[in-house]
C-alpha cells in the first residue's frame, strides 16, 4: 500500500484531535507527540488538500468552510479506522476463520478425526477443512495451513512441531497364527507379509531385540497404499502385516489382530514421530497456533509410558534438521 496513504490517515487523525481538543498543544498532549509535529502534519494535510482548514487566532481555533466539510469526513474515517483496528485486535485474541489441514487417510481417521469434536467445542469459531490424502501436499499451492506428516525428512522450507510418537508392530489374525506359528524372525521368511505400498524399502524388515538385530527380505505378494486396508487384509487372514500403532490398535484391542514377535522392535518405514508442519511466516495466525497446541496437548498423552514419564522430543517449535 502507498506510504502516502498511511501518512494521510495519520494527518487526518491529528486534524480530528486538534478540532476536538481546541488547540495544537492539547492535541499534542492527547496524541503523545510534539507540538511541532502537530504543526507539520496540519501543514502537510492542508497542502495535500489544497485549501486552508483552520483559522488560528491568539485565543482560539476555528474551521474554515472547507475545514468543516473535511472534519465531518475525517471524524467518520477516524471512527471507522478505530473500529477496524478494534475488530482486528478482537480477531487476533479470539481465533476464528477457516483452517485447512492435511493428514494421511489412516492417521487422520485414527488420530485427528477423534479430536475434532473437542477442538470445535473449545474453539467454535474455527472451521476445519480436513484433507485426508495418502500423498504429500504442497502447503503453498494447495492452500494448506497445517499438514501432519510422518516422515524421516521434512520439507526444509517448513517449520515442524512433534505431536506424538509412532510405533510400528507386526500383526496377524488369530486364525493365521494358529496355522502359521511364529517363534522367531526367521519364520517370517516363508510367510506372506503385508505392508504399505509407498514405504521405502518396504520389502526389507529390520527387527531388533537388545543387541540382536535381524534384516529380512520378506515375501510381499500384496501391497496396498492405505494402512487401514493393510490392517483389514491382516484381519482377514491374508498374512503378517507391518502396521503403525494407530492403524492396528483397534484390531489388537478387539482381538481381530494379535501382535507378532512382541518382544522385538521393528523399524518403521517413515520415522518414529508424527509432526505438524506449516510455512514460516512473520506471525502465525491465532487459529493455526491454537490448533497445533491442541493437537500437541491431546496427542502428547500418547507419549506417556507406564511410568508416567514423557518420552521423545520436546514440543517446542523447530525447523526440521533431518
Amino acid at each position: 500500500m502507498d506510504k502516502s496513504l498511511f501518512a494521510s490517515l495519520e494527518d487526518l487523525a491529528v486534524f480530528v484531535a486538534v478540532v476536538q481538543e481546541g488547540s495544537f498543544s492539547a492535541a499534542a498532549l492527547r496524541l503523545g507527540i510534539a507540538g511541532s509535529a502537530i504543526s507539520k502534519r496540519m501543514a502537510r494535510l492542508e497542502t495535500r488538500i489544497g485549501s486552508q482548514l483552520l483559522l488560528r487566532t491568539t485565543r482560539r481555533l476555528s474551521l474554515t468552510e472547507v475545514g468543516q466539510l473535511a472534519y465531518a469526513k475525517a471524524r467518520e474515517a477516524d471512527s471507522l479506522l478505530a473500529e477496524a483496528l478494534s475488530l482486528a485486535a478482537e480477531r487476533s485474541r479470539h481465533p476464528r476463520g477457516m483452517l485447512r489441514v492435511s493428514a494421511s487417510v489412516s492417521f487422520g481417521l485414527n488420530r485427528v478425526v477423534p479430536l475434532l469434536p473437542g477442538f470445535r467445542c473449545q474453539f467454535p469459531e474455527v472451521d476445519v477443512d480436513l484433507l485426508l490424502l495418502d500423498r504429500m501436499v504442497d502447503l503453498v499451492e494447495e492452500g494448506v495451513d497445517v499438514a501432519i506428516r510422518i516422515a524421516e525428512r521434512l520439507p526444509e522450507s517448513s517449520i515442524a512441531r512433534p505431536l506424538c510418537p509412532v510405533r510400528y508392530r507386526l500383526c496377524a489374525s488369530p486364525d493365521y497364527l494358529r496355522d502359521h506359528p511364529i517363534a522367531a524372525p526367521a519364520d517370517l521368511l516363508s510367510l506372506t507379509c503385508l505392508h504399505y505400498r509407498v514405504a521405502p524399502q518396504a520389502g526389507r524388515w529390520h527387527l531388533q531385540k537388545g543387541s540382536e538385530a535381524v534384516d529380512l527380505a520378506v515375501q510381499t505378494p500384496v501391497v496396498v497404499n492405505n494402512s487401514d486396508a493393510v490392517a483389514l487384509l491382516a484381519q482377514q487372514g491374508m498374512g503378517v502385516a507391518l502396521l503403525a500403532d494407530y492403524a492396528c490398535e483397534r484390531g489388537l484391542q478387539n482381538g481381530d489382530l494379535v501382535a507378532v514377535l512382541p518382544d522385538w522392535d521393528i523399524s518403521g518405514p517413515f520415522g518414529g514421530w508424527a509432526h505438524a508442519i506449516w510455512r514460516p511466516q512473520v506471525s502465525l495466525p491465532r487459529k493455526t497456533r491454537v490448533f497445533i497446541d491442541f493437537l500437541a496437548a491431546e496427542m502428547g498423552s500418547l507419549t506417556v509410558g507406564a511410568s508416567g514419564a514423557r518420552q521423545g522430543p520436546s514440543g517446542a517449535d523447530q525447523r526440521p534438521d533431518r
